[in-house]
This record gives structure tokens, sequence and C-alpha cells, in this order.
């Protein structure tokens, strides 16, 4: 029988010598914080995955002693999750993964939230409730290879041309299911990937597209798949396409066949 653990966890016999910690399932959906004290002298510096899904945190754990921690994992659930902050990953300069997602209550991306976690090469924050993203947010990623901000309530507002201007080593983008608008009027900016040599997967599925410009991946040679599924997106039902935009319900096909729509 799996047992719910419930309410604050305080774990007081993590072996000196621990790497992982892994909490979630079921049996963690009732836990609400996890007590400082567990990050006992030897075991905060040993440390390098910790995985808190499923759990049911009010507040995000305080973390900031993990100095070695190279993978974090707080993961809720769409419907009940209830973290309202980010976790406080300042001191964390080991960080290679980073996942806080499915926590609906998060509306705010910091600015300089990353500046100091150099090494990061994937962020997933999926299914909270970003509507914006600051200019300079990933600026210090250099290292960065995977991006998923899918399910939240990003704009083309927040697509600057800076963005991801730094992250050269990017090979997988994901905004699907947010709150994109792009027509002739509110175009997606050309050069937003025009650093990105090395994407090779896109995700725009989900939001409400009608036209990308024929520029819009010129200079991502490996690009292998672009997914625009979803019935938000207008171009079946466009008759007519401007010059130099493609117009296509699968999106691109010209990648593959050479044809511009």
């Amino acid at each position: 029988m799996t047992k719910t653990i419930t309410g604050s966890i305080h774990i007081t016999d993590l072996a000196a010598q621990t790497k992982g910690l892994y909490i979630g399932g079921c049996s963690a959906s009732a836990i609400t914080s996890i007590d400082v004290r567990t990050w006992n002298d030897n075991v905060k510096n040993n440390l390098i995955t910790l995985n808190l899904d499923d759990t049911n945190f009010v507040n995000p754990p305080d973390i900031s002693k993990l100095v070695n921690l190279e993978r974090l994992s707080i993961s809720g659930d769409i419907k009940t999750g209830v973290m309202t902050s980010l976790p406080d990953i300042t001191l964390l300069t080991a960080l290679k993964f980073f996942n806080v997602s499915q926590q609906p209550g998060i509306t705010t991306l910091p600015s300089g939230y990353f500046d100091t976690n150099v090494l990061l090469e994937e962020i997933v924050m999926n299914g909270n409730s970003f509507a914006a993203l600051p200019d300079d947010i990933f600026k210090y990623n250099v290292n960065l290879k995977v991006l998923d901000l899918g399910g939240n309530r990003i704009t083309v507002a927040s697509l600057k041309s800076s963005l991801l201007e730094i992250n050269v080593k990017l090979t997988h983008f994901d905004l699907s299911d947010n709150s994109l608008v792009v027509n002739q009027a509110n175009p997606l900016l050309t050069s937003l990937f025009e650093k990105n040599v090395k994407l090779s997967n896109v995700y725009l599925q989900g939001n409400n597209i009608a036209f990308l410009s024929h520029f819009q991946f010129q200079h991502n040679l490996l690009l292998s798949k672009l997914d625009m599924t979803g019935d938000q997106n207008d171009f079946r039902s466009l008759t007519t396409c401007p010059t130099n935009y493609y117009r296509t319900q699968i999106f691109m096909p010209s990648i593959e066949s050479g044809k511009n729509f």
C-alpha cells in the first residue's frame, strides 16, 4: 500500500553521500513543504539531483544551501499546483537542468532570475502563467540547449530580438499553447532565431498564427521539426497570402519541398 505523506517533511537520516533525492507520485501530493534542516552539512555539499515533483508546495522550498545541485525539478499539477513564486537559485551555480512546471499561480519570471546559472542546459517552465518575458532573461545562459515555455500566456510582445541572441547552442524551443497572435499587423520578428544556428525543433502549436515571414528561419539550416498544429492557428481559413509570407495549416512544407505558399 502506498502511504501518502501529509504536510511538512523533515528527513533526518539522509546519508552524507546522498547524491539524489526523489520525492514524487501520489504519495507526494499532500506534501506542502520540506524542512530546511533536511539539508544537513554533509548532504548539502553532495546532493546533485533534487526531484520534488507532484508535491503541493505553497511556497517554494529553500534550497539555497544546495550549492552543488545540478538537476532541480519541482513540477506540480496544472489543476492543483499552488506555488506563486519561484525558488531562489542564485547560489546554485552548478545547475544544468531546471524544471518548475504546472504551477499556474506563478505569473512572473523576474528579470535576472537565471543570471548566475551559466551552466544551465535545459529550462522547462511549461504550464505556468507567464504573460511576459524580460528581454534579457537568458543573457548569461550560453550553454542553453532546451527551452520549454509551453502552456503559458506569453504574447508576441515578449519575443524581442535580444531574447535568444546569446543562446547559440539552442536546439529545442517550445512556445506551444501560449497567447501568440501573429498576423500582418502583429508579426513575429524575423530576427528572433537569427543566432540559433543549431536549432532543430520548434513547437508553436496551439497559438493563433496566420502568417510567418518567408525569412523566419533562414539562418536555421538544421531545422527538422516545426509543429504548428491546433485549431487556433488560422491557416485553414486564409485564401490569400502576402508576398514573402508562408501560409499553410501544416506550417512550412518549403523546408522539405522548396515550395513557397
